[in-house]
């Protein structure tokens, strides 16, 4: 289902944000795990459902700018359970000027936002492995984020693309990803 009103894309794509933060929020309320595994299913979830709101309306800008917002959700939730620093108020500062800013630059990558938000997560997951060094495996995340982008998202946003006057050109002249 194609929606060519931008107005009603934008509303569309805040209510897919808004149930997929409520969802979350109600799955982390009554799943009583250990807080990362909480954090974690409540995670997958919402990244789940906002994904599949993107194939619905066949649009990967659905799911791709789900993960500028996510990290502005989820690191505070993290400061909040195990306290904050200097370098986590640096993180913080940082992935929120990333989430809110996304300066990118296309001249050289077609997907330079999708690049940088994969070095983002993968970041993410090393300072947690290096604060809390038994908690190896949270990095599933950033190697299911990376697997995610490269295998739907650019797919999708390439074969969007592809459909525009001057992609074939602006494809041979750029790399994927930087």
């Amino acid at each position: 289902m194609k929606i060519k009103n931008t107005v009603a894309s934008f509303i569309i794509v805040l209510f897919v944000y808004v149930a997929a933060l409520v969802g979350s929020i109600f799955m982390y309320k009554y799943f009583p795990f250990d807080y990362w595994l909480s954090l974690l299913i409540t995670d997958i979830a919402a990244t789940v459902f906002v994904f599949i709101f993107s194939l619905i309306f066949e649009n990967a800008s659905v799911y791709d700018s789900y993960w500028s917002v996510q990290p502005i959700v989820i690191l505070p939730a993290f400061a909040c359970a195990y306290g904050i620093n200097l370098l986590g108020i640096l993180l913080l500062v940082a992935v929120g000027y990333w989430g809110l800013c996304l300066t990118i630059n296309w001249k050289h990558g077609r997907h330079p936002n999708y690049f940088g938000e994969i070095l983002m997560w993968w970041g993410i997951g090393l300072a947690c492995v290096v604060a809390i060094p038994s908690k190896w495996y949270l990095l599933a995340g950033a190697l299911v984020n990376t697997i995610m982008f490269l295998c739907a998202s650019v797919p999708m946003a390439e074969k969007r693309q592809n459909r525009k006057e001057g992609f074939a050109e602006y494809k041979k002249q750029t790399r994927i990803l930087i």
